[in-house]
């Protein structure tokens, strides 16, 4: 099976660059040998038992196919301890942010900084704007603006 490059179509379909996707799974079932076998049971239950967000950003209607690119990378990049539920209700608040204001995305890493403070804020793992701003590239202030802004439509 030829290998495949960070920067092609992700395999699985998605539209993201692979990096961006899939690599990120497989760099972790490489690891997970390393895991206790119960711990890795009760992971794959959880699973199981948490809706698909991925699946789910497929079936919500998208204005511009860049919005959906931009929920995926969002996805992709949010800490893995985010509540699958409230993982999904970021993904659903950001589809009808962006179907109501149709942004342009000049950065989708402060949009996606944006997202992950909203999520903090909604009762995920604490992050700070400044934080943030560090992990994406981004300036707090810009994250700020564009959290409010997000923010409005959750209420």
């Amino acid at each position: 099976m030829p290998k495949i490059g960070r920067n092609a179509p992700c395999p699985c379909g998605s539209g993201l660059k692979y990096k961006k996707c899939c690599l990120n799974k497989k760099e972790a079932s490489t690891q997970i040998a390393a895991v206790p076998s119960e711990i890795v049971a009760s992971i794959r239950e959880a699973d199981q038992q948490a809706p698909d967000i991925k699946s789910r950003i497929l079936q919500l209607n998208w204005e511009n196919e860049a919005y959906s690119e931009l929920a995926h990378e969002f996805v992709s990049n949010v800490d893995q301890a985010v509540d699958p539920k409230l993982l999904e209700e970021a993904v659903v608040l950001w589809n009808r942010y962006a179907n109501e204001t149709r942004p342009v995305i000049r950065k989708s890493e402060t949009l996606c900084a944006a997202l992950e403070y909203w999520v903090a804020q909604a009762g995920g793992p604490q992050a700070s704007q400044s934080g943030l701003a560090q992990k994406y590239g981004v300036s707090a202030a810009t994250i700020s603006k564009r959290y409010q802004e997000i923010a409005a439509f959750a209420q």
